[in-house]
């Protein structure tokens, strides 16, 4: 059976990475969610949607993010969703995994978010994270 699986490394710029088959397929990243992520959805049709919570402060920019997690929930309606921090997954070695050159930061993130679900999640390995789920 087919497995595919969305990383979204939420922000004002969000990275994402799309694995099929525990393969990385895709990657890119986006300031237009709203947009971008239907046609990732529809696109790719993922199992698991993982969304990587950031830090929210008070003020404009917290109200920006909590709308970009909301709208994350919304569109993702209907398939497994999975909210992790970034302690969830950065102490893992995943978290040094090579990546594609020329990657953003927020590439990297979404790639090795996705790296770590399948390494220590579906894998099953010994070492664990205290990953939600």
């Amino acid at each position: 059976m087919s497995e595919t699986l969305l990383t979204l490394d939420l922000g004002v710029t969000t990275g994402w990475a799309v694995f099929q088959n525990r393969e990385l397929v895709n990657y890119s990243q986006t300031t237009m969610l709203n947009s971008d992520l239907p046609l990732l959805l529809a696109e790719y049709n993922p199992d698991i949607v993982i969304l990587e919570k950031p830090v929210i402060f008070r003020g404009p920019l917290g109200d920006d993010l909590q709308k970009i997690i909301a709208l994350a929930h919304y569109f993702a309606n209907g398939r497994t969703v999975i909210e992790c921090e970034p302690s969830d997954w950065k102490p893992t070695p995943a978290a040094k995994s090579p990546v594609p050159k020329g990657t953003s930061q927020h590439e990297k993130d979404a790639i090795r978010m996705g790296l770590c679900f399948i390494q220590y999640w579906l894998q099953g390995n010994e070492e664990r994270t205290n990953v939600p789920g």
